[in-house]
């Protein structure tokens, strides 16, 4: 072999461990970046998470402070509708006794 060609041999062989050399590098490098994006999405992940625990919990407890009202609310009108219900009969039982001897206004069932 001449000269020539072991220097192209020795040429193409540097010229192939300086480019695997820089692609290695260039790997190792986004490897580095992404377990860093990582750790920061990881951390962001629990800030979200502790964020959306402490969303949920206020918001559990505004929603049984309104259940606990809409409930003491419909108490106080089933009550009302129950006085209410109490006073028509009274009054019809009323009406019943005058009209005795006359034609009813409420037909019996």
């Amino acid at each position: 072999m001449s000269t020539e060609v072991i220097a192209i041999v020795v040429s193409a062989f540097g010229l192939m461990v300086t480019l695997g050399g820089g692609i290695f590098a260039g790997f190792a490098w986004v490897v580095r970046q992404m377990g860093g994006l990582r750790t920061e999405l990881r951390g962001d992940i629990a800030e979200l998470r502790t964020e959306l625990r402490g969303d949920i919990a206020e918001l559990r407890t505004e929603l049984r402070g309104d259940i606990a009202e809409l409930r003491t609310e419909l108490r106080g009108d089933i009550a009302e509708l129950s006085a209410d219900m109490t006073a028509t009969k009274v009054t019809v039982a009323r009406l019943d006794g005058l009209v005795e001897g006359r034609q009813r206004l409420i037909l019996a069932r």
